[in-house]
């Protein structure tokens, strides 16, 4: 179900940004990486966007699960999204969303191996987290596993490896896994500010693409 849900949620980021024709009026759907607070498990509660902007879901489907209920205060997720208007309200219709996992900065690599995938989303968000999306093949089988290694760090520059395993699966089977990654522990060394060096493996296990980013903590 977890695997569906997200599936749903990501078939409808193909239209994000796009302008959709319904009843003479024009909608736009958003896409985006949020921390929920919903202090009271209520089933209306508010999104805060990375950049800080607090969104309300006036409108939403039906997302209670018998199992875990409407989103946990503080959780992360990965989301899509009608704007209502007035626009100046901040309400929104809230279309789907995916859970998305916090995991730290790992110094050694426990993935065991580094299968290849697309790189979807990269960059750093709200609460220092760095938000990652990227597409791969998948088994109900494994347990896929995520990683951002942290190979050296100088005075200003962070040097990682983002890895990502799922057990060396190459089916016919597609999915996209969101994840946040918790920066929070570089403030030690980068106290400010740290420019992040991310290799990634989107086509070659041994060539990697490089991204540079600068990132200015949260106080």
């Amino acid at each position: 179900m977890k695997k569906l849900n997200l599936l749903l949620l990501l078939s409808l980021c193909v239209l994000c940004s796009c302008s959709l024709e319904n009843d003479d009026k024009q909608e736009e759907i958003y896409i985006a990486f949020a921390t929920v607070e919903n202090p009271n498990a209520a089933a209306r509660f508010f999104l805060v966007l990375d950049d800080g902007t607090k969104l309300y879901t006036a409108e939403t489907p039906d997302l209670a699960n018998p199992d875990q209920g409407y989103p946990k205060d503080g959780s992360r997720i990965l989301t899509n999204y009608n704007v209502l208007k007035p626009a100046s309200s901040n309400n929104i219709r809230l279309i789907n969303l995916a859970n998305v996992p916090i995991d730290k900065i790992s110094e050694e690599n426990t993935t065991k191996r580094n299968d290849r995938y697309r790189l979807d989303m990269l960059y750093p968000g709200g609460k220092d987290y760095l938000n990652v999306l990227i597409s791969h093949n998948f088994s109900s089988s494994l347990i896929d596993k995520h990683d951002i290694l942290l190979v050296q760090k100088d005075l200003q520059e962070a040097h990682f490896d983002l890895i990502y395993s799922n057990g060396g699966d190459s089916g016919a089977n597609f999915s996209m896994s969101p994840i946040c990654f918790d920066l929070s522990s570089l403030k030690e060394t980068f106290p400010d500010s740290v420019t992040l060096v991310i290799n990634t493996y989107e086509t070659s296990a041994e060539t990697p693409k490089t991204y540079t980013m600068k990132y200015k903590f949260k106080n």
